[in-house]
């Protein structure tokens, strides 16, 4: 008995002075990388080696991940690395630097997890979170709430997130992400949502738009179905303001690139986008067809009106102030009404292509007694 507590005693103290050489190994990689980064994105450039002479693919993140008020910069970052990931050529590793990302919102979260998570299905990797603990703390609770870790299957060791159930007053529901029309992400979603704030009036209209966000995935979104074929969503309810938002992401073609051309003007804008690549764009025109008029490539006589009827329709027939918001590709498109019932869209066109569809609806949520409980 005594010799078998001395042998358990050993094994004890190996296994705790490796964990400790381990950690400090790692320590010091992550010093000597963060170090690194720290002087190559003050040098402007794109490729760090570590002391392995690896080389690295290096992607800072822009200060604002964010849609609304810095869309260009938010979406060239994100694209950058997902066509250096889908490429044949391209170095050993990278490392995606987080550290200046001071303000991120709920979309900007959802997209930069969707983009990880596509890289961890290409590659059947997981992923690490060398520097985690220099983030903003902002940034990685908020991250840490919407369960990013547990998406990525992230390896972050020690590090403790604070993740309470609200913050500043907004409340961030977890990530989920489904294939085809797999409708349990979504319903595990949706009970989350009505847990917070009970049932939403017009619920079967939000939940219908929803549904043919994520039908439309399978319909028109992905020209080859495989195991990237995937659409994500999340929410979050805004405790002060009274708002909630639910959000549907995906990668694939973008409504004006499923769009048939109707008519020689489209023609003509449709071969002028093409001949001057990035010095034209009626991506958000397009989208708004799609929207209003109803126009769909399914010629299918019950297909083809999900967008105006059902996605949009959401928002016409809410007691309250709502707003649709769709990015895709190039375009984007808003749709609004107040509480008067008075309505307003708005179309542009943007320099960066988000690569795939983007769907927000924003409900304003006065008429309702929120359980936080």
């Amino acid at each position: 008995m005594k010799r078998r507590l001395v042998q358990k005693r050993l094994v004890f103290l190996a296994r705790q002075k490796w964990l400790s050489t381990r950690a400090a190994a790692e320590s010091e990689r992550r010093r000597e990388r963060s170090a690194s980064a720290e002087a190559f994105r003050h040098k402007g450039r794109h490729v760090i080696t570590s002391s392995k002479r690896k080389p690295v693919r290096y992607f800072p993140a822009p200060e604002a991940i964010d849609l609304s008020d810095n869309y260009e910069a938010t979406v060239k970052f994100l694209m950058q690395f997902r066509r250096w990931t889908s490429s044949t050529r391209r170095a050993s590793s990278f490392y995606v630097d987080l550290r200046p990302v001071k303000r991120l919102t709920p979309a900007g979260a959802l997209l930069l997890a969707a983009e990880f998570h596509r890289w961890k299905i290409a590659h059947g990797r997981r992923l690490r979170a060398l520097d985690a603990g220099e983030w903003d703390l902002e940034v990685r609770n908020l991250l840490g709430t919407m369960g990013f870790f547990e998406l990525l299957e992230v390896d972050r060791g020690l590090l403790s997130i604070d993740a309470p159930p609200s913050r500043n007053g907004v409340i961030y529901l977890p990530f989920e992400c489904g294939r085809d029309t797999d409708t349990r992400p979504f319903v595990k979603l949706r009970d989350l949502i009505e847990s917070s704030v009970g049932r939403l009036p017009q619920r079967l209209v939000l939940y219908q738009a929803v549904s043919e966000a994520i039908t439309n995935v399978r319909h028109h979104a992905y020209e080859r179905k495989n195991n990237l074929s995937r659409w994500w969503m999340s929410a979050s309810i805004d405790t002060v303001a009274m708002k909630l938002k639910v959000l549907v992401l995906d990668h694939g073609l973008g409504i004006p690139s499923t769009l048939p051309r109707k008519g020689v003007l489209e023609k003509i804008l449709s071969y002028l986008k093409i001949s001057t690549l990035r010095g034209f764009s009626d991506d958000g025109r397009m989208i708004d067809a799609a929207v209003t008029l109803g126009r769909s490539a399914v010629k299918m006589p019950h297909r083809g009106h999900g967008l105006k009827r059902d996605i949009q329709f959401a928002i016409r027939s809410f007691d309250g102030m709502a707003r649709l918001r769709i990015h895709s590709n190039r375009g984007r498109y808003v749709f609004a009404r107040d509480f008067a019932g008075t309505e307003s869209k708005s179309t542009a066109s943007l320099n960066n292509s988000l690569d795939g569809t983007f769907v927000e609806w924003t409900f304003e949520l006065q008429q309702l007694e929120l359980n936080l409980t």
